[in-house]
Formats: C-alpha cells, structure tokens, sequence
C-alpha cells in the first residue's frame, strides 16, 4: 500500500492510519474478545486475557508512534533499495540483517548441529 501512494498509484497513505487503526482494534475486537472469553469461563487463566490485552494496548499507546516511524523508514529504504534497518521491538524482529540471527535458528553445518543439539546416534 505504502509503495502504492509513493508511485502516486493512490491517494492515500497508509501510514496515516497505522497507529491508531491498532488502537481502535484493540479496543474493538481484542479486549472484547477477551472479556467475552473471560465471562464464558472457557478457559483456567481466562481474567488473564483481559489483562494481557490492556496491556499489549497501552503499550501499542505508548510505542505506537516510534514503531511506525521506523516501519516507514524501513519501507522507504527497501523501496530506494538500501539496505533493510532492523527493526526489532521487545521479542518481534520484523526485518533481521543477514549478520544477525534468531534464537533458535538451526546451526549450516553438520558439525555446529552436532554441537547444538548432540551426535545423532544410530
């Protein structure tokens, strides 16, 4: 969408929307949901959800605007084609340099793996 409205290809930029269409989402659909969940008794830690959600919102409120910045940042550096900036926000990594890696990411080599995980025995 984003390099739609840089192409002059619409009119509207998608980026004026981003962070409070996140609020209004959370406050339309998650945290309802959740409290939906929370009378229905589904589930054992189901006053849980609710929390999480107000939580995971009044961060959004709180980070929101410096996540969209860098995500615009990063979308017009992609679209000059320089290269990617990393953009990583508590455990979410949205773009990761060819240098860095992830947690859990499975050693290239036999050897490595064997080092990671231990010898495969027959």
């Amino acid at each position: 969408l984003y390099e739609a409205y840089q192409s002059g290809r619409s009119d509207t930029d998608p980026t004026e929307g981003w962070f409070q269409g996140e609020l209004d989402f959370f406050d339309k659909y998650v945290i309802p949901l959740a409290q939906r969940l929370a009378e229905c008794g589904c589930w054992i830690a189901n006053s849980e959800y609710v929390s999480y959600a107000e939580r995971n919102r009044q961060e959004w409120a709180n980070k929101g605007p410096q996540v969209v910045a860098e995500y615009v940042q990063q979308i017009e550096a992609l679209l000059r084609d320089d290269p990617p900036v990393a953009v990583n926000h508590n455990d979410m990594v949205n773009t990761l340099l060819p240098e860095e890696g992830e947690e859990g990411d499975f050693p290239e080599d036999d050897d490595d793996l064997d080092m990671a995980v231990g010898p495969m025995r027959n």
